[in-house]
């Protein structure tokens, strides 16, 4: 599995469903930092990656993208390996559409 910036943690290769997690607007990743412990405590089989986005956190010297297009493009892009096995998206209200638009993407 290839390991990316935008993803807090390498994903894990057997993992039944990878749990992409996009941070609330102003968020961070590390806003679903005990999220893996705990399903993992509930006997889940559910791998959860935090999405790192530019300008955040570990992140904050990068750019922040100004143009949702060009966002999904590279998500799209650097999560191709990840959205290419079963997989589902979490995020609150504000960046529900990046969610959305890469579901679409990666759905066609």
């Amino acid at each position: 599995m290839t390991t990316t910036d935008y993803l807090a943690r390498t994903p894990q290769p057997h993992s039944r469903v990878r749990l992409l997690c996009f941070p609330f607007a102003g968020g961070g990743a590390s806003a679903y930092a005990c999220w893996q412990h705990e399903l993992d405590a509930r006997g889940a089989s559910v791998d959860v990656l935090p999405v790192r986005l530019p300008g955040r956190e570990g992140r904050s010297g990068e750019p922040r993208f100004t143009e949702l297009t060009s966002l999904v493009e590279e998500l799209d892009e650097e999560l191709d390996e990840v959205l290419a096995s079963p997989h589902d998206y979490r995020s609150s209200p504000s960046p529900r559409t990046n969610c959305v638009r890469s579901a679409r993407r990666s759905a066609v």
